[in-house]
Protein backbone atom coordinates (compact mmCIF):
# COMPACT_ATOMS: atom_id res chain seq x y z
CA UNK A 1 0.00 0.00 0.00
CA UNK A 2 1.18 3.27 -0.65
CA UNK A 3 1.60 5.89 1.67
CA UNK A 4 0.49 9.33 1.47
CA UNK A 5 4.11 10.70 0.81
CA UNK A 6 4.54 8.32 -2.13
CA UNK A 7 0.70 9.20 -3.41
CA UNK A 8 1.59 12.76 -3.47
CA UNK A 9 5.36 12.48 -4.86
CA UNK A 10 5.99 9.41 -6.00
CA UNK A 11 7.79 5.90 -4.79
CA UNK A 12 11.49 7.71 -3.96
CA UNK A 13 9.83 10.37 -2.15
CA UNK A 14 11.24 10.51 1.51
CA UNK A 15 10.57 12.55 4.56
CA UNK A 16 12.69 13.99 7.54
CA UNK A 17 12.17 15.54 10.99
CA UNK A 18 14.79 18.41 12.25
CA UNK A 19 14.28 18.93 15.77
CA UNK A 20 17.66 21.97 15.66
CA UNK A 21 15.93 24.18 13.25
CA UNK A 22 16.31 27.52 15.10
CA UNK A 23 12.99 27.82 14.27
CA UNK A 24 11.13 31.19 15.07
CA UNK A 25 9.01 34.67 14.12
CA UNK A 26 10.24 37.82 12.84
CA UNK A 27 8.08 40.82 13.28
CA UNK A 28 8.14 43.44 10.25
CA UNK A 29 7.42 46.72 11.25
CA UNK A 30 3.44 46.79 10.72
CA UNK A 31 3.52 43.92 8.09
CA UNK A 32 2.09 40.36 8.44
CA UNK A 33 5.09 38.36 10.67
CA UNK A 34 7.54 35.69 8.78
CA UNK A 35 9.12 32.89 10.43
CA UNK A 36 12.88 31.85 9.64
CA UNK A 37 14.32 28.29 10.57
CA UNK A 38 15.92 25.50 9.03
CA UNK A 39 14.17 22.65 7.25
CA UNK A 40 17.53 20.44 7.39
CA UNK A 41 20.86 20.66 9.16
CA UNK A 42 24.18 19.38 7.90
CA UNK A 43 26.79 17.12 8.90
CA UNK A 44 24.32 15.97 12.10
CA UNK A 45 23.41 12.83 12.66
CA UNK A 46 20.33 11.67 13.31
CA UNK A 47 18.46 9.77 15.70
CA UNK A 48 18.65 5.52 14.94
CA UNK A 49 16.25 5.32 11.84
CA UNK A 50 16.23 1.51 12.17
CA UNK A 51 19.32 0.19 11.76
CA UNK A 52 21.12 3.27 10.74
CA UNK A 53 21.87 7.14 11.36
CA UNK A 54 21.57 9.82 8.27
CA UNK A 55 23.85 12.55 8.01
CA UNK A 56 23.43 15.45 5.76
CA UNK A 57 26.08 16.53 3.50
CA UNK A 58 27.04 20.25 2.86
CA UNK A 59 26.23 21.15 -0.69
CA UNK A 60 23.22 18.42 -0.88
CA UNK A 61 20.88 20.51 -2.08
CA UNK A 62 22.36 21.89 -4.79
CA UNK A 63 21.42 19.85 -7.08
CA UNK A 64 17.48 20.43 -6.21
CA UNK A 65 17.47 24.05 -5.53
CA UNK A 66 19.54 24.52 -9.20
CA UNK A 67 16.08 23.90 -10.38
CA UNK A 68 14.40 26.63 -8.92
CA UNK A 69 11.71 24.08 -7.26
CA UNK A 70 8.38 25.16 -6.21
CA UNK A 71 8.53 24.66 -2.95
CA UNK A 72 5.53 24.89 -0.36
CA UNK A 73 6.15 25.78 3.28
CA UNK A 74 3.22 24.35 4.95
CA UNK A 75 1.59 23.34 9.07
CA UNK A 76 1.47 19.88 9.40
CA UNK A 77 2.18 18.45 6.20
CA UNK A 78 -1.47 20.15 5.56
CA UNK A 79 -1.43 21.28 1.64
CA UNK A 80 -4.55 22.57 2.73
CA UNK A 81 -2.07 25.44 4.70
CA UNK A 82 -0.10 26.77 3.07
CA UNK A 83 2.73 29.90 4.42
CA UNK A 84 4.52 30.20 1.57
CA UNK A 85 5.59 29.23 -1.89
CA UNK A 86 8.27 29.85 -3.27
CA UNK A 87 6.81 30.58 -6.59
CA UNK A 88 4.91 33.63 -5.45
CA UNK A 89 7.85 35.10 -3.41
CA UNK A 90 6.45 34.17 -0.55
CA UNK A 91 8.96 31.73 0.22
CA UNK A 92 12.71 31.89 -0.08
CA UNK A 93 14.82 29.04 0.50
CA UNK A 94 18.60 28.47 0.54
CA UNK A 95 21.61 26.62 1.28
CA UNK A 96 23.80 28.25 3.93
CA UNK A 97 26.92 26.66 6.39
CA UNK A 98 24.30 25.20 8.58
CA UNK A 99 21.93 23.76 6.31
CA UNK A 100 18.53 24.18 4.61
CA UNK A 101 17.32 27.65 5.60
CA UNK A 102 13.38 28.86 4.70
CA UNK A 103 11.85 32.50 5.37
CA UNK A 104 8.15 32.45 4.84
CA UNK A 105 6.64 35.38 5.00
CA UNK A 106 3.09 34.33 6.16
CA UNK A 107 -0.30 35.73 4.68
CA UNK A 108 -2.55 37.69 6.91
CA UNK A 109 -4.46 35.10 8.59
CA UNK A 110 -6.30 33.96 11.69
CA UNK A 111 -4.38 30.49 10.99
CA UNK A 112 -1.18 32.38 11.12
CA UNK A 113 -1.68 34.57 13.71
CA UNK A 114 -2.49 31.24 15.85
CA UNK A 115 0.65 29.62 14.52
CA UNK A 116 2.92 32.83 15.52
CA UNK A 117 1.11 32.84 19.04
CA UNK A 118 1.93 28.73 19.26
CA UNK A 119 5.80 29.50 18.24
CA UNK A 120 6.55 32.15 20.36
CA UNK A 121 5.37 30.28 23.66
CA UNK A 122 7.33 27.53 22.39
CA UNK A 123 4.75 25.43 21.60
CA UNK A 124 6.31 24.58 17.81
CA UNK A 125 9.79 24.16 17.46
CA UNK A 126 10.19 21.42 14.25
CA UNK A 127 10.19 21.53 11.19
CA UNK A 128 10.63 18.58 8.25
CA UNK A 129 11.00 18.39 4.54
CA UNK A 130 10.10 16.19 1.76
CA UNK A 131 12.82 15.06 -0.96
CA UNK A 132 14.02 12.10 -3.11
CA UNK A 133 17.68 11.74 -4.13
CA UNK A 134 19.34 12.18 -7.29
CA UNK A 135 18.57 8.93 -9.22
CA UNK A 136 22.83 7.65 -9.74
CA UNK A 137 24.32 8.78 -6.81
CA UNK A 138 22.53 10.44 -4.07
CA UNK A 139 23.79 8.74 -1.32
CA UNK A 140 26.61 6.95 -0.06
CA UNK A 141 26.57 3.95 3.12
CA UNK A 142 29.59 3.84 5.22
CA UNK A 143 29.25 0.14 7.84
CA UNK A 144 29.91 1.40 11.73
CA UNK A 145 31.42 -1.97 12.18
CA UNK A 146 28.58 -3.13 14.44
CA UNK A 147 26.23 -3.98 12.71
CA UNK A 148 24.81 -0.43 11.99
CA UNK A 149 25.44 2.26 8.99
CA UNK A 150 25.39 5.93 8.39
CA UNK A 151 23.89 7.20 5.52
CA UNK A 152 25.19 10.05 3.19
CA UNK A 153 22.99 12.36 1.91
CA UNK A 154 24.75 13.52 -0.69
CA UNK A 155 22.85 15.07 -3.55
CA UNK A 156 18.98 15.56 -3.37
CA UNK A 157 17.12 15.20 -6.68
CA UNK A 158 13.87 17.32 -5.91
CA UNK A 159 12.55 19.48 -2.84
CA UNK A 160 8.85 19.16 -2.18
CA UNK A 161 7.93 20.78 0.97
CA UNK A 162 8.99 22.19 3.75
CA UNK A 163 6.11 21.86 7.00
CA UNK A 164 6.20 23.35 10.28
CA UNK A 165 4.98 20.38 12.90
CA UNK A 166 3.25 20.14 15.88
CA UNK A 167 3.63 16.37 16.56
CA UNK A 168 6.66 15.18 13.84
CA UNK A 169 5.40 11.71 12.31
CA UNK A 170 7.84 9.25 12.54
CA UNK A 171 9.92 9.77 9.91
CA UNK A 172 9.48 8.14 6.25
CA UNK A 173 12.12 5.96 5.94
CA UNK A 174 10.77 3.20 4.03
CA UNK A 175 12.94 3.83 0.59
CA UNK A 176 16.03 4.40 2.93
CA UNK A 177 15.42 1.18 4.40
CA UNK A 178 15.08 -0.96 1.02
CA UNK A 179 18.67 0.77 0.19
CA UNK A 180 19.98 -0.05 3.10
CA UNK A 181 18.68 -4.16 2.41
CA UNK A 182 20.40 -3.81 -0.54
CA UNK A 183 23.98 -2.47 0.81
CA UNK A 184 24.05 -5.95 2.91
CA UNK A 185 23.21 -8.02 0.53
CA UNK A 186 25.98 -6.17 -2.11
CA UNK A 187 28.45 -6.93 0.71
CA UNK A 188 27.05 -10.42 1.59
CA UNK A 189 28.57 -11.27 -2.25
CA UNK A 190 31.22 -9.43 -1.91
CA UNK A 191 32.87 -10.23 1.02
CA UNK A 192 33.89 -14.23 0.92
CA UNK A 193 32.80 -17.13 3.52
CA UNK A 194 35.65 -16.93 6.26
CA UNK A 195 35.81 -20.87 7.07
CA UNK A 196 39.83 -20.91 7.67
CA UNK A 197 43.17 -19.13 7.46
CA UNK A 198 41.99 -16.16 9.62
CA UNK A 199 43.72 -17.13 12.58
CA UNK A 200 42.60 -13.99 14.92
CA UNK A 201 38.97 -14.04 13.26
CA UNK A 202 38.44 -17.92 13.97
CA UNK A 203 39.68 -17.85 17.56
CA UNK A 204 37.54 -14.51 18.14
CA UNK A 205 34.18 -16.94 16.76
CA UNK A 206 34.64 -19.33 18.48
CA UNK A 207 35.11 -17.68 21.76
CA UNK A 208 31.96 -16.12 21.05
CA UNK A 209 30.31 -19.27 21.00
CA UNK A 210 32.33 -21.16 23.67
CA UNK A 211 30.71 -18.40 26.07
CA UNK A 212 27.71 -18.55 24.74
CA UNK A 213 27.53 -22.23 25.48
CA UNK A 214 29.05 -21.52 28.72
CA UNK A 215 26.28 -19.10 29.97
CA UNK A 216 23.68 -21.86 28.78
CA UNK A 217 25.26 -24.09 31.35
CA UNK A 218 25.38 -21.96 34.33
CA UNK A 219 21.78 -20.68 33.75
CA UNK A 220 20.98 -24.49 34.00
CA UNK A 221 22.93 -25.43 36.90
CA UNK A 222 21.32 -21.93 38.37
CA UNK A 223 17.64 -22.88 37.43
CA UNK A 224 18.62 -26.42 39.55
CA UNK A 225 20.18 -25.15 42.29
CA UNK A 226 16.68 -22.76 42.76
CA UNK A 227 14.83 -25.61 42.12
CA UNK A 228 16.15 -27.56 45.06
CA UNK A 229 16.10 -25.04 46.90
CA UNK A 230 12.41 -23.97 46.97
CA UNK A 231 12.07 -27.82 47.39
CA UNK A 232 14.13 -27.49 50.85
CA UNK A 233 12.62 -24.26 51.43
CA UNK A 234 15.69 -22.74 51.77
CA UNK A 235 16.24 -19.28 52.22
CA UNK A 236 18.92 -19.17 49.55
CA UNK A 237 15.97 -19.62 47.02
CA UNK A 238 16.13 -16.10 46.20
CA UNK A 239 19.91 -15.83 45.64
CA UNK A 240 19.56 -18.73 43.40
CA UNK A 241 16.92 -17.28 40.97
CA UNK A 242 18.69 -13.76 41.00
CA UNK A 243 21.96 -15.89 40.07
CA UNK A 244 19.64 -17.74 37.24
CA UNK A 245 18.39 -14.44 36.36
CA UNK A 246 22.46 -12.95 35.62
CA UNK A 247 22.99 -16.02 33.60
CA UNK A 248 19.81 -15.19 30.96
CA UNK A 249 21.48 -11.79 30.73
CA UNK A 250 25.10 -13.22 29.98
CA UNK A 251 23.41 -15.74 27.78
CA UNK A 252 21.92 -12.25 26.28
CA UNK A 253 24.92 -11.34 25.93
CA UNK A 254 27.21 -14.16 24.15
CA UNK A 255 24.21 -14.98 22.05
CA UNK A 256 24.64 -11.45 20.14
CA UNK A 257 28.23 -11.77 20.01
CA UNK A 258 27.95 -15.42 18.59
CA UNK A 259 25.32 -14.23 16.29
CA UNK A 260 27.17 -10.74 14.90
CA UNK A 261 30.73 -13.58 13.94
CA UNK A 262 28.65 -16.04 12.45
CA UNK A 263 26.68 -13.36 10.47
CA UNK A 264 29.81 -11.78 9.44
CA UNK A 265 32.61 -14.57 9.17
CA UNK A 266 30.54 -17.76 9.13
CA UNK A 267 31.00 -21.01 10.89
CA UNK A 268 33.77 -22.28 13.43
CA UNK A 269 34.01 -25.28 11.20
CA UNK A 270 35.84 -25.89 7.99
Amino acid sequence: MKTELAKRFGPAAERRVVSASRLRTEDQDGRPARIVGYAAVFNSRSVDLGGFVEVIDEGAFGPALAKNPDVRALVNHDANQVLGRTKSGTLRVSADSVGLRIVAELPDTQAARDLIASMDRGDIDQMSFAFDLAAADGDRWESRGDGSYIRHIVKVGNLYDVSVVTYPAYPDTSVALRKLEAVKRGERKATPRRTGGDTAVRARLAKAVADRDAARMRRYRQEVAAYEAMRRRDSGARRCRLDAARAQADIYAAEAAAARYLAKYGSTTK
